[in-house]
């Protein structure tokens, strides 16, 4: 996808040779130059998905050698013009969802038409397009009635009803179109009339002369068990019948008739409970993309074909270890095994043999142990690792490195035990880290192996319920560059997710195209929610229950992109910082169970997002701001704190006891240290420049100063170490 975000350039309208125009979902804007479509020799225009795009069709010679014109989903308006018969090479004409006016000119007369659209004219001048190829009528509010138009459409080869009111069973009428190889009845309620699972008259469910379908759509159709018209289907490619009612075993005829021929088949969504007859291997020897997710399977996980580029069988009953022969499946790019009762080890010949291939791996919620694999190979292609919710130990593999284009890494709810991984820095595409409810310990470093990424990419990270300690430093939060992005600045990503595209091809088959979302369990506006989509605009910090110290650094303000922010639980001192207010996007803001201290600040009154509010069990005095969101939240946002006063609580405020503004924040030992080191680092910079006499007179000025010589001692000297701390602590109980 490209986004020009801008307008059709006039100069494309003198390109005479131009043949073919092509600008799907590019942002394109204002009016389409109409004498584009006039060009001697341009066969294809295609227009699709700019919503801004308007325009309208021109006058036609019949010399035009326009094959295709496809313009859904734009603006195009106006009525269509009579000339659109004079195209004689026309196959496509895409109009659907423009904002076209008027009758259809009974002039057009195509061989292959594709999303016609005016849903109100239709039947007045479909019988005259008999002749047609394909035919998509979807979404259209279609009744049982326009199957009788349908009738003589004898050269249908691909005909597409689905998301219409269809109800009764197909008529037998059908059996007469020989051409037709895809069918789509997806969305319509088959089985209402007829009273049993969708069903042709009982001439056609017999007939072995009915089509023999490529592509057949029949997911939520209200079916209860497999159609009986598929005894014949022996050279179906794609099965679509997830979303269904179907109960029991998948039945051996079904099995047998398919074997040979199918290569994507999806019964997700439904009740089926296991094979008829028993199996270890998936029986479709040339299955591309097999989804049995969402249904009631059990018995141990059957090892599917080698040619398998999808295999998905969440949500199930599934149990036993993931078998070895897993691997042979050398072309898979996505496996989901997530939501089942799988145990053991992950086989490791996964990491080595499949991450050349695979994209997405998911074994969430299942009983898997030990230690995480560390065989992912110098080729990997992961973008989405989900090892969540099982009981892995251990430390993170660093063979993770080898994945570079890793985009969501979620861990939680494991037992790993293993410091802050500063190295998944260096993975320049990562943007969800999730690390929740382990035990991870120790501070948080951003020393990197390779200098250059420091979690630039990262959106959401969660490290929440583990044991880290120590102090936020500033360097840490400015390395969060992707938070500092408000939404107002994100091009076209409002509506934007985390998601694998890729497309199949297996068995001679053409390309199909499949998108798959990215699923993750984060903690949003105070609860914990599971994402079936991740919005790329989603940005989350959660640290909360660990052992933080120290203050909340000002810089978490630079942060302007944040939704949520949690940092409860911890072990946090000094005052909220104003700052927060320049986080103009935040929704959520948990400082609740730490030691914070002084007022809240009024600038978080600017925070008009705010929908989730906590200080609660803190140290914070004075007055609660009043005002915007804040006039929205209840006692428990404040309770614990007992010299707070102001609504919504019952203490009031005393004019004469409103506290005076905060004395100037003495920087602590550590933050001195802070300071001071980046001093350090610049005079150290300066030593090629700068004689080393003249340095180390510079260095011996600066700190002949009793506190910097302290911090130099520190820092540096091991022996007068001990001694230096017993003056600080003298000198501490004097003062």
């Amino acid at each position: 996808m490209v986004d020009i975000s801008s307008e059709v350039p006039l100069i494309l309208s003198t390109r005479t040779s131009l043949k073919a125009i092509s600008l799907n979902y590019c942002n394109l804007l204002g009016e389409f130059p109409a004498n584009i479509f006039q060009l001697p020799n341009l066969e294809v225009v295609s227009l699709n998905f700019n919503p801004k795009l308007g325009g309208y069709l021109p006058e036609f010679h019949s010399n035009s050698p326009l094959r295709i014109i496809s313009i859904d989903a734009t603006k195009f308006s106006g009525e269509l013009p009579a000339s659109l018969g004079n195209l004689v090479s026309l196959t496509i004409l895409d109009l659907q969802d423009c904002e076209f006016f008027g009758k259809i000119p009974s002039s057009i007369g195509l061989s292959n038409m594709i999303n016609v659209g005016n849903a109100k004219t239709l039947k007045s001048w479909l019988p005259k397009l008999n002749s047609l190829t394909q035919l998509r009528l979807s979404n259209m509010n279609l009744g049982n009635d326009i199957l009788l138009v349908l009738s003589n459409f004898t050269r249908l080869t691909s005909l597409d009803l689905s998301n219409n009111l269809l109800t009764a069973s197909l008529p037998s009428w059908l059996m007469n179109l020989t051409k037709l190889e895809t069918l789509e009845l997806y969305g319509n309620q088959l089985e209402a009339l007829s009273g049993i699972s969708l069903t042709f008259s009982p001439d056609v469910s017999t007939n072995s002369s009915l089509s023999k379908f490529d592509i057949l759509g029949l997911q939520s159709c209200n079916l209860t068990e497999f159609p009986k018209f598929l005894h014949h289907q022996d050279e179906l490619k794609l099965l679509s019948l997830w979303g269904n009612n179907i109960t029991g075993e998948i039945s051996q005829w079904f099995v047998d008739t398919t074997r040979d021929s199918l290569v994507l088949l999806n019964l997700s969504k439904n009740l089926l409970t296991g094979f008829e007859h028993p199996v270890v291997y998936i029986p479709w020897d040339n299955l591309v993309s097999l989804d049995l997710s969402d249904n009631k399977l059990r018995g141990p996980l059957p090892i599917p074909p080698s040619s398998i580029q999808l295999y998905q069988v969440s949500t199930n009953e599934f149990h036993g270890v993931i078998p070895n022969q897993i691997c042979r499946a050398t072309s898979l790019v996505y496996l989901d095994l997530s939501q089942n009762n799988l145990i053991g080890e992950i086989p490791s010949c996964i990491g080595r043999q499949l991450s050349g291939s695979l994209q997405v791996l998911n074994i969430r919620a299942n009983k898997f142990g030990g230690a995480i694999p560390q065989t992912f190979s110098k080729s990997c292609k992961l973008n989405m690792i989900n090892l969540s919710q099982n009981e892995f130990e251990g430390k993170l593999p660093k063979s993770l490195l080898n994945c570079m284009l890793l985009e969501v890494l979620d861990v939680g709810r494991n037992r790993i035990n293993d410091t802050f991984p500063s190295w998944l820095g260096s993975l320049p595409k990562l943007q969800v880290l999730v690390l929740r409810y382990n035990n991870f310990y120790g501070r948080i470093t951003t020393s990197l192996p390779s200098p250059g990424h420091n979690f630039n990419s990262l959106r959401i990270i969660d490290m929440s319920y583990n044991f880290f300690t120590g102090k936020l430093t500033s360097r840490y939060v400015h390395s969060l560059v992707a938070m500092t992005i408000s939404n107002e600045n994100l091009s076209n990503s409002s509506n934007s997710v985390f998601r694998l595209n890729f497309r199949f091809n297996g068995s001679g088959y053409a390309f199909y195209d499949e998108a798959y979302n990215y699923v993750i369990t984060i903690t949003h506006k105070g609860s914990e929610t599971f994402y079936t989509k991740i919005l790329t605009v989603v940005r989350v910090i959660d640290i909360s229950s660990n052992k933080f110290t120290g203050r909340i650094p000002k810089v978490v303000g630079d942060l302007g992109g944040l939704q949520a922010l949690n940092l409860s639980n911890n072990n946090l001192v000094g005052g909220i910082p104003s700052s927060l207010a320049n986080i103009t996007n935040l929704e959520s803001l948990d400082l609740s169970q730490n030691m914070l201290s002084r007022v809240i600040p009024r600038e978080l009154t600017r925070l008009t997002f705010l929908g989730i509010f906590n200080v609660s069990h803190n140290r914070l005095v004075g007055p609660i701001p009043q005002g915007a969101q804040f006039n929205t939240f209840d006692n428990s946002s404040f309770a614990g704190n007992l010299a707070l006063c102001g609504a919504p609580l019952s203490q009031k405020c005393e004019k004469d006891s409103m506290p005076s503004p905060p004395p100037p924040q003495q920087l602590t030992n550590d933050e001195m240290i802070e300071e001071d080191t980046k001093l350090i680092d610049w005079i150290i910079r300066s030593l090629g420049c700068v004689s080393g006499f003249i340095i180390g007179y510079v260095i011996g000025k600066i700190y002949v100063t009793d506190r910097h010589h302290v911090w130099f001692v520190e820092t540096f000297g091991s022996k007068g170490r001990s001694k230096t701390r017993a003056k600080r602590s003298q000198r501490h109980r004097r003062s």
